[in-house]
């Protein structure tokens, strides 16, 4: 091409080989697999259970396709009979706003057991678009990340702290008993609380030194480290608190938001209640 020239050059050949692939370091299983959502309107917080259950039904769509109709435990949460898998250590499928605009922005797939690299994380890695619950956009989704448990620092829900709070509305998965030997002694009111120990305990965390009723969802932008104008007015009671498909149990108490404080900092995500593999009862650190 014009304003070029070719120039020779001699080099040892030593300098030619790979040297920096002398150590081979073993796998590392994933946990973690993060998308960043766009779309023209991308969905509500207020609708995170829906586009949590479509991201699911078509991750398992994409895996049976591929697989000549295979079934996946880890990312359905139920045997190839369709019986329900004890435990939490499927997959939680989590759509946060991360910015505090009142849209969905992230999703973020977790499993403490881990995702198989040879089939469950092909099928996450073609996992490239889905539709939004109401008006049927599309929303495309960009691979940005997968990791193991150490990749918490770089994702608020699967991060380190001793403070949590809600970000979606914690939903008791029983019922409010009067009567009978095991009657709850506390309010109504009061009920949500005392269900939400009672979680903390199944599931391993501490006794938390603070549980505070929050009133109302603050929105929290994680870049500028603020509380968003959109929190001025989103009640719990405005998010949608059923999932369109399964026969999860559920309480009739219409649940609320919280903050949790730990005498140290505990490993997320923190998703408890009914519907916490969709996004409900759902927290990111304070």
């Amino acid at each position: 091409p014009p304003g070029s020239r070719e120039i020779a050059y001699t080099l040892k050949t030593s300098l030619l080989r790979p040297s920096f692939f002398r150590k081979r370091q073993a796998l590392k299983t994933v946990h973690v697999v993060r998308y960043a959502l766009d779309s023209q309107v991308l969905p509500l917080i207020t609708e995170t259970v829906h586009v949590a259950e479509i991201a699911r039904r078509n991750v398992q769509g994409i895996f049976g396709r591929k697989f000549d109709g295979a079934f996946s435990p880890v990312l359905s949460g139920k045997t190839a009979d369709g019986q329900p898998l004890s435990g939490h250590s499927h997959s939680f499928f989590l759509p946060t706003d991360e910015d505090g605009d009142m849209r969905l922005d992230h999703l973020t797939i977790f499993s403490s057991k881990g995702f198989d690299a040879g089939r469950e994380l092909v099928a996450l890695d073609s996992f490239q678009k889905m539709h939004a619950p109401k008006t049927g956009a599309e929303i495309r989704l960009l691979l940005v990340g997968t990791g193991g448990m150490t990749i918490g620092s770089q994702i608020p829900i699967v991060s380190r702290s001793s403070k949590w709070r809600s970000v979606t509305p914690f939903i008791p998965v029983r019922h409010y008993k009067t009567r009978g030997q095991k009657k709850d002694t506390c309010s109504y009111e009061a009920f949500p609380e005392v269900v939400l120990r009672e979680e903390l305990l199944k599931r391993g965390f501490p006794q938390p030194v603070s549980i505070l009723t929050l009133p109302r969802c603050d929105l929290w932008d994680h870049e500028k480290k603020v509380i968003s104008r959109n929190s001025r007015n989103l009640s719990w009671l405005q998010f949608r608190r059923e999932r369109f498909a399964g026969n999860g149990k559920k309480g009739q108490h219409p649940g609320g938001g919280f903050e949790i404080e730990f005498d140290q900092p505990v490993q997320g995500p923190v998703a408890l209640g009914y519907g916490c593999h969709y996004g409900l009862g759902l927290f990111a650190p304070a």
